[in-house]
Order: structure tokens, then C-alpha cells, then sequence
């Protein structure tokens, strides 16, 4: 009883709180995402649901990366989220070298937060940047 009393009080104070900060919401997920700065695109343009876009043209964007040609990394990728796809022969925008897979994942997932950090936090994914498909 003595919380339900309270909570409305911890709420506006959260509420308040939240409102006289300084943080635009890029900034709140960027903060929030552990080695944000490998995340080259703005995050604040993803909805909750992984989409982009007006309300008439919402759409999943596409990202892609670098991983190493090891079956070690691929079964870390399938771990976070297996339906990324990886190439072997391509190097991608990014340019993936000989000696790395071009992987492309996509945000339309309930989890993409989860997901884009899980991936920026492998050690030997340098960098994560928007995909355009050609």
C-alpha cells in the first residue's frame, strides 16, 4: 500500500526529471548503448518497432558490418541474431577486406536495440553503418 501511495509522487519526479534534461533522445540511446560510437547513423530515426519513415512509408533499415572469415564469428552473429545474412565475396560500402565477411542485418525487430549493441560490443567489429541496398 505505502508504494502505490508513492509511486504517482516517483513518476512526476521521473517525469520532471526527464523533461528538464539537456539529452535529445539520440543522445538518451546513444548514452544507453554500450560503444555507441561504432554505430555510424542516427539511431534517434528507429522507432520502438525497428522502423523508419513517415507513417505511410515505414520501413526496416538496413545496416552492415565487418566480421572476420572465422567460424568462431560467424557462430557469434548467429548467437546475437540469426538472420543476418554475411557474404563472403563482397566488401560493401564499408569495405570488408579479404580476410572479413560483409554482414547485413536489419532493424525491424522488436529487439534491434539489444541487437545493434550486442554486435558493437564484439571486439573485432570496428564499425556499423547504414546499408543501401544497390
Amino acid at each position: 500500500m505505502y508504494f502505490m501511495a508513492k509511486a504517482p509522487v516517483f513518476f512526476l519526479c521521473l517525469l520532471f526529471s526527464s523533461f528538464f534534461t539537456k539529452l535529445t533522445l539520440a543522445e538518451s540511446i546513444e548514452n544507453s548503448i554500450a560503444n555507441a560510437e561504432k554505430i555510424q547513423f542516427d539511431l534517434s530515426q528507429i522507432s520502438s518497432e525497428g522502423l523508419i519513415g513517415p507513417p505511410n512509408g515505414l520501413r526496416s533499415l538496413s545496416y552492415e558490418f565487418c566480421i572476420p572469415q572465422t567460424q568462431a564469428a560467424i557462430r557469434d552473429l548467429r548467437l546475437i541474431d540469426p538472420t543476418i545474412q554475411y557474404y563472403r565475396q563482397s566488401p560493401g560500402r564499408i569495405g570488408c577486406d579479404e580476410t572479413e565477411y560483409l554482414c547485413i542485418g536489419e532493424t525491424h525487430n522488436p529487439r534491434w536495440k539489444e541487437i545493434l549493441e550486442a554486435i558493437a560490443n564484439l571486439p573485432y567489429v570496428e564499425k556499423i553503418q547504414q546499408s543501401f541496398a544497390e
